[in-house]
């Protein structure tokens, strides 16, 4: 418990958990050289055996629906793909309408398709920026989110998804290994604890406001991405 305060504290704690931006991993490390049929039955195997959490099976229907497309050279803009791969998340399971992680992971990639659409040029730290703005209303309901998080992902998270969960994919494997991979763990936790960051929790319950809030804020983004995807479009006729 105090580690996953800690991480959360620090911002990183995404990165701990089993999520979707795990498949993006998986498909980044194993898309060079599997073809699309493999690599969906590769991300459906490890989807599986994360229980088919609902960011994991969102995640893995956006791969799923974005195959499909690009096999038929159908192209959606991004918010639109987002908006119909969450509500095929909800028909497949309608109980995680009340479910916090599937927000959060539709936030997240909502935000990475905003970031890709509009904020192509913008550096790492107005990326990071953009995230903490839009996830401080959520996350502010745990734990007040300090700027440093920031900071901390610029440079944590790289170092994280490049080295950390490819050891970890090969500790499965090659269990000689484990040490290797525990000592990184304990040296970043080393690093976190001497920066002092605040890991006291402020509620440890989801209120029932927070989850229409969250719902008001993703159907809100939603349609301003949407207007502004047709005011381009217009401007481009």
């Amino acid at each position: 418990l105090a580690s996953s305060n800690l991480y959360i504290s620090s911002g990183l704690i995404h990165l701990f958990v089993v999520s979707g931006a795990h498949l993006l991993l998986l498909e980044r490390l194993f898309g060079y050289f599997l073809n699309t049929r493999l690599l969906l039955l590769l991300l459906t195997f490890y989807a599986l055996a994360c229980g088919m959490n609902p960011p994991v099976t969102r995640s893995l229907l956006a791969f799923a629906v974005g195959a499909k497309l690009a096999q038929k050279n159908i192209k959606w803009p991004p918010h639109m793909k987002i908006l119909v791969v969450g509500a095929l998340t909800l028909v497949f399971n309608f109980e995680w309408i009340l479910s916090f992680s599937l927000q959060l992971s539709w936030l997240a990639a909502f935000l990475v398709s905003a970031v890709v659409s509009w904020f192509s040029g913008s550096t790492p730290l107005f990326r990071q920026f953009l995230f903490f703005v839009t996830m401080f209303p959520t996350l502010v309901f745990f734990q007040v989110p300090r700027p440093a998080g920031i900071l901390l992902n610029l440079f944590f998270a790289p170092l994280l998804e490049l080295v950390l969960f490819p050891l970890a994919l090969l500790v499965a494997g090659f269990n000689f290994l484990h040490p290797l991979f525990d000592s990184l763990i304990e040296m970043l936790r080393f690093i976190l604890q001497k920066m002092e960051l605040d890991t006291q929790l402020q509620m440890r319950e989801l209120p029932d406001r927070l989850i229409y809030f969250n719902w008001g804020l993703i159907l809100l983004l939603h349609a301003v991405a949407h207007i502004a995807f047709m005011r381009r479009r217009q401007a481009e006729l």
